[in-house]
Parts: structure tokens; C-alpha cells; sequence
């Protein structure tokens, strides 16, 4: 199937099945970045160290991602 096929399907999707394309794209990507597995040998390593985030500010920075520029 062509990207142009791909795009005519996509436009059919309702918002929940672009959602679950969308994590299942973003999780086929990480899983294909060769740095990813270093990336999270430095995330375990600093949370180990104790460089730890609380519920709230975890959902803080969250919530400033998702309404920063795109």
C-alpha cells in the first residue's frame, strides 16, 4: 500500500483509532532509535541517583508540553 493509499484510509479513522495509530507509530519509532536504549539507561541511572519527580510535577510538565508551541 502507498503513502498516498495509507493517508486516504487514515482520513476515515474516527479520533480514537488516529489516537491508537498515533502511540502504536510513536512506540514503533522508539523501538527503532538506536540511542533509545542508552536514552533509558540515563533515565534509570538518574532516577536511581534520586533525581525523582512527584505526581504533581510530573502531570505539571505534562500538561506544559502539551500546551507548548507545536
Amino acid at each position: 500500500m502507498s503513502v498516498a493509499e495509507l493517508k486516504t484510509e487514515l482520513k476515515r479513522l474516527n479520533l480514537a483509532e488516529r489516537a491508537e495509530l498515533e502511540r502504536y507509530l510513536r512506540a514503533l519509532r522508539w523501538s527503532e532509535d538506536p540511542q533509545m536504549p542508552a536514552r533509558l539507561e540515563r533515565a534509570h541511572a538518574s532516577f536511581e541517583a534520586g533525581n525523582k519527580l512527584t505526581a504533581e510535577q510530573l502531570d505539571e510538565r505534562i500538561a506544559a508540553r502539551r500546551s507548548g508551541p507545536r
